[in-house]
């Protein structure tokens, strides 16, 4: 307790045999911060607040389970708290900032005059990020705030307006950028199937016309079952005709009717094998493999064409209908407005801590002073 008062005691004998340096630290201190505060430009602050808000694409509801594969041309890979961290990278990107600063002259704002461009424009991105740029993600509200100093209210306002329009711009016109890739993707191939489909009937169309097959199965089975008939009435008239020229002799009539007879099956079943008539209902059998393997050819081709323009019809109205809801829309929180106080200088926080800075300084250096006096005094003893 004596220790502590014989310090008091001290310090106040100090103070009184240094108040002349003490008044004048102070007053120097406390002028010159004073003049500082009131004649360096006022600094004005806008704001914004918002977040993203992703719309949600439509997924194929088709019941195929090849469909399911599709669904990755519409969605986005951003989610929506990503969508919101990639607004906030997008504001802190070189581009925005080079934009920016080209857009509203900011070396100019700067006072940057040097000759080389790179250096000014480099210079200028530099004081932009660190003098006028503030911006900040909350992973927990998922809210981004960006907010621009400068001299200008109105300058402020217009910075903060323009890094919106810039990520409204940029954001919407990447997304909708590709699913409109999608979209014309998806609708050149439909109009490539439905041109080689088009030709496809007229293939078989055409094939049909040449050959006279319009339903080749039922022509098929029917030139079958003629020929089998036929067959089956030569083989009974052989064998009458077998046992009637055993019976009756070369030169029967009778025998001679069978012969007649024979020798016409015999001619139609020769003509429905190998008949160069293309143009009757009945084929002929040695070209029924040829006929059958063109017409299922040309069938099947036709069959998985209409199979295709049918599975990406919905696929193409789905890409239509995501295109159109592609388009990124914010949600302001807090919209920018004209600054109704200044941010810098804060005067009376500035004086107030330079004044008292100015008195701790200066008792400082005169404990100091008194300190090497002291040990000097001892030294000469």
């Amino acid at each position: 307790m004596i220790e502590f008062t014989l310090d008091t005691l001290r310090f106040f004998e100090r103070v009184k045999k240094y108040k002349f340096f003490l008044i004048t630290c102070f007053l120097t201190c406390t002028i010159s911060v004073f003049l500082y505060a009131f004649l360096v430009p006022e600094q004005f602050t806008s704001t914004a607040v918002f977040r993203s808000l992703k719309p949600e694409n439509i997924k194929l509801s088709i019941d195929n389970s090849s469909s399911a594969n599709l669904n990755y041309l519409f969605t986005d890979p951003n989610s929506p708290e990503r969508s919101n961290l990639y607004c906030y990278e997008l504001l802190n990107s070189r581009r925005f900032a080079e934009k920016t600063i080209i857009k509203f002259k900011l070396a100019n704002y700067f006072k940057i005059t040097d000759k080389d461009s790179l250096k000014v424009k480099d210079l200028a991105v530099k004081n932009y990020y660190s003098k006028v740029l503030r911006s900040s993600y909350d992973e927990v509200s998922e809210l981004v705030k960006v907010s621009i100093t400068t001299k200008d209210k109105e300058l402020s306002l217009s910075l903060v307006n323009f890094q919106l329009q810039l990520l409204d711009e940029y954001y919407n016109y990447e997304h909708v950028a590709k699913q409109r890739k999608v979209r014309v993707f998806l609708e050149e191939r439909i109009a490539e199937i439905k041109l080689d489909l088009d030709k496809a009937d007229i293939a078989l169309r055409s094939f049909q016309t040449n050959s006279n097959t319009y339903q080749i199965d039922l022509q098929i089975e029917s030139a079958l079952d003629n020929y089998s008939q036929i067959l089956l009435e030569k083989n009974k008239l052989d064998l009458e005709y077998l046992i009637q020229s055993q019976l009756l002799g070369e030169s029967s009539p009778k025998v001679k009717i069978l012969a007649m007879r024979d020798s016409l099956l015999t001619k139609q079943i020769s003509d429905l094998e190998f008949s160069e008539d293309e143009t009757g209902i009945y084929k002929s059998l040695n070209k029924v493999p040829q006929y059958t393997y063109e017409y299922r050819k040309l069938k099947r081709r036709q069959n998985v064409l209409e199979l295709m323009y049918e599975y990406l019809i919905p696929i193409y109205e789905t890409a239509k209908i995501n295109e159109v809801k592609a388009v990124n829309s914010m949600e302001l929180i807090d919209s920018p407005r004209l600054a109704g106080l200044r941010t810098k200088p804060k005067r009376t926080l500035l004086i107030l801590f330079v004044s008292m800075m100015s008195l701790i300084l200066a008792n400082v250096y005169i404990t100091i002073r008194e300190s090497l006096i002291s040990y000097g005094a001892i030294n000469k003893q």
